[in-house]
């Protein structure tokens, strides 16, 4: 009895032995390397229910001197953001100039005296649809103006868009339509209608794409 014994004991030792040494190598933490900033950036996203800036956003946003505003009437979209415009616009505010009703500054003008305005061709709809004061109004020409004469801010041009753009701007609000701006991480911020096209002139210009030609430094086979 005793010779089965020993051997069994010896085995339950050595058994014992081995699990002590395997439990200890596993405890020891690898070295770790220092958090990436994305990875850190992640990591504040799950601690926290409010938006965090990426850093990506912040870059553009310091580029353009850019302030990001809220996009307002779409509750059916999660919330997302759009670059101010009034603040990169040169002659704004209007009122630097339009200090009274357009027809009051119209009475006063010479009949020689060349349009304020000279360098805006609108090319957006026939004149007999469209004109200057569609969307800018004849009241306060620092606010936009829907069909309705509701006052619209610079900064949502969106609003007066989406009156005869319904699918572009639904499909905007989406993320179908427009360029965002510093990456897909949130929060959402993208370009406004009139951060990409001209509002008097919507239109892209018809391009050619680039052709490399022989006297080009990447030309194949030179």
């Amino acid at each position: 009895m005793a010779s089965v014994v020993q051997p069994m004991g010896l085995v339950a030792l050595i058994f014992l032995f081995l699990n002590l040494l395997l439990t200890g190598c596993g405890a020891k933490a690898a070295p770790t390397a220092e958090p990436h900033a994305h990875g850190t950036f992640l990591q504040q996203l799950r601690q926290t229910d409010q938006p965090v800036p990426h850093p990506g956003v912040e870059s553009v946003l310091a580029k353009r001197d850019g302030v990001a505003v809220p996009v307002e009437g779409f509750p059916a979209h999660p919330p997302f953001q759009t670059i101010a415009r009034s603040n990169s616009m040169e002659t704004y505010p209007c009122s630097q100039c339009h200090d009274k009703p357009l027809a009051g500054m119209l009475a006063l003008r010479r009949k020689d005296q060349p349009n304020s305005h000279w360098q805006v061709k609108l090319q957006h709809a026939p004149d007999n649809i469209m004109s200057c004061q569609t969307c800018h109004g004849e009241g306060d020409m620092n606010q936009l103006v829907t069909l309705t004469g509701k006052q619209v801010s610079m900064d949502a041009p969106y609003q007066v868009c989406a009156q005869c753009h319904a699918s572009q701007v639904n499909d905007w609000a989406g993320g179908a339509h427009g360029k965002r701006l510093g990456g897909w991480a949130p929060p959402r911020v993208v370009q406004t209608c009139t951060g990409c096209h001209n509002p008097h002139a919507p239109a892209f210009e018809s391009r050619w794409p680039a052709v490399l030609g022989k006297g080009d430094a990447n030309y194949p086979g030179r």
